[in-house]
């Protein structure tokens, strides 16, 4: 037993390692390895067996039911048996499936997580801080001194992909929500590092010529702020930092009117949304991107109609960015095959029945932020678990951030946290004197409905 409790606290929730290496390398991180053996599958080949494991030497009874909830178990099992009864079964298919097979990820967060310590998560939260800060890092080194990626290794010889090469959608998005993680804790804790992070955050999304990471940014802002004005937090400090948060509200509003537009990524979202003119070389770009891929989702849709796949869609294996025309306005790359919009994909893959399962999966997120608003200001990895689905749903509507490997695997390991937590209650870790009000809803397990206020 005590062998067992020492190996208890010294855990993590199932699959961090391979959320450690998505949110901490992006792309570069993904690819490193031996085609077609990556890291972030081995890494969740270990997770999964280590706890299957766990669960057979487990008595029974020992742990809680998990369950993260019918809407992400369709969204998982409609894709696996559209594959199994569909006619492909090649290699290229299962590639095809992969974006939705990472799902399962989510039900082994949920799993592990239903039944970890205080310590466990508390551990979990703190070596995602560590990713998210390492990454925060190489990107800022990146960004100013551009040409350091050319000189590093060749990552990916097909992509010519370098390490610690930028990818500005995806990249900027997990920056986005290292921003609003620190912007709680300012508001929250106070403390100058949160600042500093804070600050060179947001820096780095306004030097990204990428609207995606903009928006993604500015969504996952505008739900932390929502979440610490509705955090549980009677005492007088709590009461004062409200106020203080309500405060920065009209700075906010003037920082957003005034200096964002005057950015690279601020000038291309209004002047691709035709709010203002094309000022710049990276403005006509934005515009040309933009034609570009209504062109591509127009022609997806009419192929669809055309072919009578709406009901279920083309299934896996069919090139339906070739046979529809949809490629050569995306870049017409041999090595594209996803129309850089997430729902725009599912309907192509699964038809009506696959976005209705999306749509769901994304009713299931909302209930449970709404469910949690009280208590996830005062839990990090439960913010985190609200923020970064968020943040890829937004970029993903622009990007192919949740169908690649390294932004699929967080995306549906949050969800799976999330779900659960909204479903039975996990004590929040215990603050120490270094993380004193970032888990600061420590104490006995507290009944489901004590989540939900009235009104």
């Amino acid at each position: 037993m005590p062998a067992d409790s020492a190996r208890a606290r010294a855990g993590a929730v199932a699959g961090t390692g391979a959320v450690l290496l998505s949110l901490g390398g992006g792309k570069w991180g993904a690819y490193l390895g031996l085609p077609p053996v990556f890291p972030i599958d081995m890494l969740l080949l270990a997770a999964g067996a280590h706890a299957l494991a766990g669960a057979l030497l487990r008595p029974s009874g020992g742990r809680p039911r998990a369950w993260p909830g019918w809407p992400l178990a369709g969204f998982v099992a409609y894709p696996m048996v559209r594959f199994l009864l569909g006619p492909d079964h090649s290699l290229t298919a299962v590639r095809d499936l992969a974006p939705y097979g990472y799902g399962v990820v989510g039900f082994l967060a949920a799993w592990s997580v239903a039944g970890s310590t205080p310590e466990q998560r508390l551990r979990t939260r703190r070596l995602v801080d560590v990713a998210l800060l390492f990454h925060l890092a190489w990107v800022a080194l990146v960004l100013a001194r551009p040409q350091l990626p050319a000189r590093l290794p060749l990552i990916s010889a097909a992509q010519g992909l370098h390490l610690l090469d930028i990818r500005l959608a995806s990249d900027g998005t997990v920056v986005g929500v290292t921003a609003a993680l620190y912007f709680l804790r300012l508001v929250r804790d106070g403390r100058r590092r949160n600042s500093v992070v804070l600050v060179v955050a947001l820096w780095e999304v306004l030097m990204m010529a990428s609207r995606a990471s903009l928006l993604s940014t500015a969504a996952a802002l505008a739900v932390t702020f929502w979440l610490g004005c509705v955090r549980a937090d009677a005492s007088i400090r709590g009461r004062r930092r409200r106020l203080a948060l309500l405060g920065l509200l009209p700075a906010g509003l003037a920082f957003a009117v005034v200096v964002v537009p005057r950015t690279t990524p601020g000038s291309k979202l209004l002047s691709s949304a035709g709010l203002a003119a094309a000022n710049s070389t990276e403005d006509e770009l934005g515009l040309g991107t933009r034609h570009g891929r209504d062109l591509a989702w127009a022609a997806i849709r009419e192929y669809i109609a055309q072919t009578h796949h709406r009901g279920l869609g083309v299934g896996f294996g069919p090139d339906y960015l070739a046979e529809s025309g949809a490629r050569e306005p995306l870049g017409n790359s041999d090595l594209l095959r996803l129309p850089h919009s997430f729902a725009i994909g599912v309907y192509a893959r699964l038809g009506v029945v696959g976005v209705a399962a999306l749509a769901l999966l994304v009713l299931a997120l909302v209930a449970a932020t709404v469910r949690l608003r009280r208590v996830a200001g005062s839990d990090d990895l439960l913010l985190l678990a609200i923020v970064l689905p968020v943040a890829f749903l937004v970029s993903g509507s622009v990007g192919v951030q949740i169908e690649s490997p390294f932004g699929a695997v967080p995306f549906y390991w949050c969800l799976g946290l999330l779900l659960q937590r909204a479903r039975s209650s996990w004590p929040a870790a215990p603050a120490g004197p270094a993380d004193r009000g970032a888990d600061a809803t420590a104490g006995e397990p507290a009944p489901v409905g004590a989540d939900v206020e009235a009104g």
